[in-house]
């Protein structure tokens, strides 16, 4: 499996990739935020390939304090094989070290608990759909709230 920045010829490939992690599951949108994303300053399009076969992608993008993941799919085919938990791997890693944070569907929430994101946010979506805001952070990073060394009453 090879993890690799997209080429801008793949642009409609990987919109079909990634159509179905967008809400509409609509390749339209999905080249929206290819869009949006592309060339533009802390973000990239990364294409998954095995055999030199497309069959995920993701887009991340810098955010204030921490990197986020725009969209994240793996081809219908190729999934339940520990190929969404490989690419989420690959994503941290490049963050640095710094906080990863996901919107994603009550479909996929379990995918991203099961591999140790935690539900910190929810909201409707444009449809009125359930959305969830998920973020893992590097193991040994605490927050204030874990270093409140203040007695207990």
């Amino acid at each position: 499996m090879n993890v690799r920045l997209m080429e801008p010829a793949e642009i409609d490939l990987v919109a079909a990739l990634l159509a179905d992690a967008t809400p509409g599951r609509s390749v339209d949108a999905a080249r929206t935020e290819m869009e949006a994303h592309h060339g533009s300053s802390g973000s990239a399009i990364f294409v998954i390939t095995l055999d030199d076969d497309p069959i995920g992608a993701y887009i991340m993008a810098a955010a204030r304090m921490s990197v986020e993941i725009i969209l994240f799919a793996v081809r219908a085919d190729m999934r339940r094989r520990g190929i969404g938990t490989i690419i989420m791997q690959d994503a941290l890693r490049r963050s640095g070290g710094r906080p990863m944070v996901v919107e994603t569907d009550e479909a996929t929430m379990p995918f991203f608990t099961a591999i140790g994101f935690k539900k910190f946010g929810r909201r409707k979506g444009p449809k009125g759909e359930v959305r969830y805001r998920v973020g893992w952070h590097t193991p040994g990073q605490r927050t204030k709230a874990d270093t409140d060394d203040s007695p207990a009453t």
